[in-house]
């Protein structure tokens, strides 16, 4: 009866290796309704630009922990055909420091996506992206301005706890504005109006007192002289 099982389950961990499939570009994957999933990656490029093909399968979905803990990739560039980053995908990679999505499918930041990546400063959403999940960006301690499109509805829990450096640009996305007062997130954006008013109240205010205190100083000089009989 042992025996069997452990037959059984050498057949089916062969099965499952069996259909994964390598590219000539160093990339694992699977073929799922017609599409790529990339389930890993073993070259050896420092900036990477996911293709949007690979043996003429479109490439739709990185998968759970694909690329986890990395140390050679710094920048990476998702092609618009891709629809989902899965969990942890990215996680753990020390040096990946530049993220750019093309504009295109991609609706979903799945949780821990990014978290724990050190060194990561910049990161370009697309237009279509819906959410990001819980941790999704956790503990990236240089991540710095970021513009968040109007599409985004769902900012996960924590999911950029540990972000000192973090300024959301909130003027297109209520979710980023209402996860900014959540988490008491520096955001840029001001209305242009507002902040034109506010810098010539702040100028006029200046001058004001600059000329008060010249004034004040004057007509205390011209006190003394004449109370020296200048």
């Amino acid at each position: 009866m042992k025996k069997l099982i452990l037959i059984i389950l050498f057949l089916g961990t062969m099965l499952i290796l069996c259909s994964f499939k390598e590219s000539d570009d160093f990339y694992r994957y699977e073929i799922e309704d017609g599409n790529v999933v990339i389930i890993s990656y073993s070259g050896f490029d420092k900036n990477l630009n996911i293709p949007e093909k690979i043996d003429d399968y479109t490439v739709t979905r990185i998968e759970e922990s694909a690329f986890y803990g990395n140390d050679i990739i710094r920048e990476i560039t998702i092609p618009s055909t891709v629809k989902e980053i899965g969990k942890y995908a990215f996680s753990s990679c020390p040096y990946l420091n530049t993220v750019e999505f093309l504009n295109g499918e991609c609706t979903i930041i799945r949780e821990g996506a990014f978290m724990e990546c050190p060194l990561l400063s910049d990161v370009t959403f697309p237009d279509s992206l819906v959410t990001i999940d819980d941790f999704a960006f956790k503990n990236c301690g240089r991540l710095g301005q970021v513009y968040f499109p109007k599409s985004i509805s769902d900012i996960g829990y924590e999911a950029f706890n540990g972000c000192e450096s973090l300024v959301m640009n909130i003027k297109d996305c209520q979710a980023a504005k209402d996860y900014s007062e959540k988490y008491s997130i520096i955001t840029e954006y001001k209305d242009s109006s507002e902040f034109l008013w506010l810098k010539v109240f702040s100028g006029t205010a200046i001058l004001f007192a600059i000329s008060f205190i010249s004034v004040k100083l004057y007509n205390k000089n011209k006190f003394k002289k004449i109370i020296n009989g200048g």
